[in-house]
């Protein structure tokens, strides 16, 4: 009997949990203005997007897979600046992450603008110094 107490208490915690009854179909979809937020601020007109998630045409997977690969091989990079993300989306490159020196930035804005073009990289990259001195 206790047992049997437990467990439904346990089942209407749960179903009181927002989200946790929530069927598929009441889940937002991809697309959806309930799934995508819209992140866009004011003067914000005639700026190019930035891409904030990969592409899934194969051009946009081709070249962010093309420039990781030119980031990873390069010895001159430290494990932060190997580390960084590389987002693709209708041909649009977006750089984001933490490097430790000016010199590891422009070697992957490098890399980026070699495979994409001059005008199709977007560089949000941080320059932070060494890891260990900011811990």
């Amino acid at each position: 009997m206790r047992h049997l107490t437990q467990t439904l208490t346990l089942a209407a915690l749960l179903a009181a949990w927002p989200g946790f009854a929530q069927t598929a179909s009441d889940r937002p979809t991809k697309g959806s203005a309930e799934h995508s937020a819209d992140t866009s601020k004011p003067g914000d007109e005639g700026v190019a997007p930035v891409a904030v998630t990969q592409g899934d045409n194969k051009a946009d997977v081709t070249l962010t897979m093309s420039i990781r690969k030119a980031i990873e091989d390069d010895k001159r990079l430290s494990f932060h600046a190997k580390n960084v993300k590389v987002f693709t989306t209708n041909g649009q490159v977006t750089l984001r992450g933490r490097v430790i020196a000016n010199q590891e930035r422009t070697i992957i804005r490098e890399h980026a603008t070699a495979a994409a073009g001059e005008n199709h990289v977007i560089d949000e990259l941080e320059v932070r110094g060494s890891p260990s001195a900011t811990n």
